[in-house]
């Protein structure tokens, strides 16, 4: 739903331009995204952060299948500047994440909530 309300409101933009042209934003995500997975978090505006928020979730889902998926390791190589932490991403930060979503069933009336661990990666 996001993305429909996204393109009704901003006139056929499904992103954010961040104030840049396509090709610094891209360069511009890529090098938070590095930082989140070197530092494991990451501090910025909460408009980048947002609109990085879905590429790291998607990674972090590539990284999941292995080292040996020739996608996953063509996403990661792209998204990821700096090579070294190319293992990390298969080895560290796809496994923490492996099968992860807080579930929370209420007692009362309210419905389920569930909690996606990078909320708390890029935000803490």
């Amino acid at each position: 739903m996001r993305l429909s309300l996204a393109a009704a409101i901003s006139h056929g933009r499904v992103y954010r331009r961040l104030g840049l042209g396509p090709e610094s934003r891209i360069h511009l995500l890529r090098n938070l995204l590095t930082g989140l997975v070197r530092h494991e978090r990451i501090e910025a505006t909460w408009a980048r952060v947002d609109e990085m928020r879905g590429y790291a979730e998607k990674l972090i889902d590539y990284g999941k299948l292995g080292d040996t998926n020739e996608r996953a390791m063509r996403m990661a190589d792209f998204w990821l500047t700096e090579k070294d932490l190319i293992p990390k991403l298969f080895k560290v930060l796809a496994p923490r994440f492996q099968g992860f979503l807080e579930h929370k069933e209420h007692a009362d009336a309210q419905p389920p909530t569930t909690v996606n661990p990078l909320l708390y990666l890029s935000e803490s």
